[in-house]
């Protein structure tokens, strides 16, 4: 078994340092490969050039450490920026929505997935289906509030704050579980399976306001003689 250059160099330093950077990408922090099988949290060997720390080394809990850091960071600034413009929005509600999108892209770049290569099997399908799901319940959810004038800062507070904090903590969660080598616990499922019927419950709650509001600005417009 090839057991990485790092091992070898007298002052690691500066390579355990890149290896890292490559990690929180959700890379091999040897060979810089994406695999279906990552061994980076648990210490196994890479199954691309087989590199691998020892457990003594504790790189995983480094790696899951800077990335609670790194992601605890750019959330403050993801939050604070599209809350910002939202609020300058004002009577403009389209841009709150494209500062909504952004936030999202940017957590799936910069969280999701890097998190989720660095998870391994079930747990990463559980992991992925469990956010996508989640995400288009809260949506679903949040979007209600568009129809309350002036609250597009307020919804976009609440969707980007709690999509990029639940989800960070749900990513972070599992990361320490896949490290522990715990795994997929029946609750998993069970919340998968939560989730999905809340996000359907979600869909079908803001298609009844909308169809509601339509339905009402309908007949109003029947009863002024416009329709």
């Amino acid at each position: 078994m090839n057991a990485g250059a790092y091992r070898t160099a007298p002052e690691p330093v500066e390579l355990v340092s890149h290896g890292l950077a490559l990690a929180l990408r959700g890379r091999c922090p040897f060979c810089a490969e994406v695999t279906a099988s990552p061994g980076i949290l648990s210490g196994q060997p890479c199954d691309v050039c087989g590199g691998a720390f020892r457990d003594d080394d504790r790189f995983g809990e480094r790696v899951i450490e800077e990335m609670r850091a790194l992601t605890r960071e750019r959330f403050g600034t993801v939050l604070g920026v599209a809350v910002l413009v939202a609020a300058l929005a004002g009577p403009f509600p389209f841009l709150a929505i494209a500062a909504q999108i952004v936030a999202l892209v940017l957590f799936r770049l910069w969280v999701v997935g890097p998190c989720l290569a660095l998870l391994a099997g079930r747990r990463r399908f559980v992991a992925r289906w469990t956010l996508r799901l989640g995400t288009a319940f809260w949506l679903s959810v949040s979007g209600l509030l568009l129809v309350v004038p002036c609250a597009s800062f307020v919804q976009t507070a609440l969707l980007v704050g709690v999509v990029w904090w639940a989800g960070r903590a749900y990513l972070l969660a599992q990361l320490a579980r896949e490290r522990a080598g715990i795994p997929i616990a029946l609750g998993e499922w069970l919340a998968l399976f939560g989730v999905a019927s809340a996000m359907l419950g979600g869909v079908a709650l803001f298609l009844m306001l909308v169809t509601t509001i339509w339905n009402m600005y309908s007949g109003l417009l029947a009863w002024m003689g416009l329709a």
